[in-house]
């Protein structure tokens, strides 16, 4: 993502690895407030497998699809959440899920590849996971 908007480089560099960082910080979070819930091991998984493809240097869009736990989970606590939390989780899930060559086409695909909106939608699942975990809800 960094590269992309920066070009290659040491700063896209130095950026990627503040984002990786970052990303297991959130993890990180979660596991340090599992006592708050009983089953904590579902959301778990269901984050470091968001972060794989994130973390991956081949993260294919399509390796996504390991994420399914974490999709399951924030729709199963939907009604459970804010109204923006839904809208964020709607946002994130269109921007990982929807953004495909043969629902928005070529012009748009190619904005959204460029803009790496799904790489921007798995840091907003992410986000969202965590809120689930911050008010023990999963």
């Amino acid at each position: 993502m960094w590269a992309k908007w920066l070009g290659p480089g040491a700063l896209a560099s130095r950026l990627a690895l503040a984002t990786d960082i970052a990303s297991l910080a959130v993890v990180g979070i979660a596991v340090a407030l599992r006592r708050r819930v009983s089953r904590p091991l579902y959301l778990e998984f269901g984050l470091l497998m968001l972060l794989v493809p994130m973390l991956s240097p081949q993260g294919w869009d399509y390796v996504l699809l390991i994420a399914a736990p974490a999709f399951f989970l924030l729709f199963d606590r939907w009604p459970s959440v804010g109204v923006s939390w839904r809208l964020a989780t709607a946002v994130a899930v269109f921007l990982v899920s929807f953004t495909i060559f043969d629902v928005v086409g070529r012009a748009a695909y190619v904005r959204s590849m460029q803009l790496s909106v799904v790489t921007l939608g798995g840091v907003l699942l992410a986000i969202c996971l965590t809120h689930l975990r911050w008010r023990s809800l999963a």
